[in-house]
């Protein structure tokens, strides 16, 4: 017989595999096993002797939506975690991560490559390569294919 402390570190451990291995469909099987674990209501903490609360899933789910590049559902996600003491460092961190990239980017509609750069912690020549060869294409084709102004 599964308990309920049994199936809440399965959904989370799913949400963290998903979530690594990044594979077709990821996010909506991700948002699934949340889902499952959020139905989940008496769980004792003794019996989760990684995940310790229910705010394992809240922060899973919140690096799932960072890795997805939607920013404001790791913010509220990541905002109803901040109480758990053993998830709190690393909520911190991410937490940074995103206010840092949602003010930066209040005003600016970001293309592909720049909200991939964004979130990295090093950028690299053929980062900011890719960056500029995006955006002249960008500026380019504004111009419907004619050469670019001087």
């Amino acid at each position: 017989m599964e308990t309920q402390e049994q199936r809440f570190i399965y959904q989370v451990t799913a949400m963290r595999r998903y979530t690594a291995l990044k594979s077709p469909k990821w996010l909506p099987r991700v948002e699934d096993y949340y889902r499952e674990a959020q139905v989940i209501r008496k769980l004792n903490g003794e019996k989760l002797p990684y995940y310790k609360s229910k705010d394992a899933a809240y922060y899973f789910m919140g690096v799932a939506y960072y890795e997805s590049f939607n920013f404001r559902q790791a913010e509220e996600l990541l905002a109803r975690a901040r109480a758990q003491s053993k998830w709190q460092s690393m909520i911190a961190v991410l937490q940074n991560k995103v206010y840092k990239f949602l003010r930066a980017s209040a005003d600016l509609t970001l293309g592909d490559i720049a909200t991939k750069i964004a979130v990295k912690d090093e950028v690299t020549r053929a980062d900011l390569a890719a960056l500029i060869v995006s955006e002249l294409n960008l500026i380019r084709s504004s111009y419907g294919g004619a050469p670019l102004p001087r």
